[in-house]
């Protein structure tokens, strides 16, 4: 698991083109048997969620590995003691 906090957009732009690389190197080097799901938490509204997802879906979905994008809002993240 990865954590970061990020507060630019142009930052989380290249750790995003930074993920999928590491994503394709990863399923290369597991034969396919790989799938990496980035869930991206945002302290923002509806909207800021929509431009988020409608900006970097396309770039996921073009990515050869298998890969999911997530975008959450903060008040939808629950988080349970484990």
């Amino acid at each position: 698991m990865d954590v970061r906090v990020l507060k630019h957009h142009v930052r989380a732009e290249r750790i995003l083109d930074s993920i999928l690389y590491e994503a394709l190197i990863a399923q290369r080097a597991l034969e396919d048997d790989f799938r990496l799901v980035v869930v991206v938490v945002i302290y923002g509204d509806a909207d800021l969620r929509e431009r988020l997802q409608s900006r970097w879906q396309p770039r996921v979905s073009h990515c050869p590995a298998d890969v999911e994008l997530r975008v959450l809002r903060r008040d939808d993240v629950r988080c349970e003691a484990a």
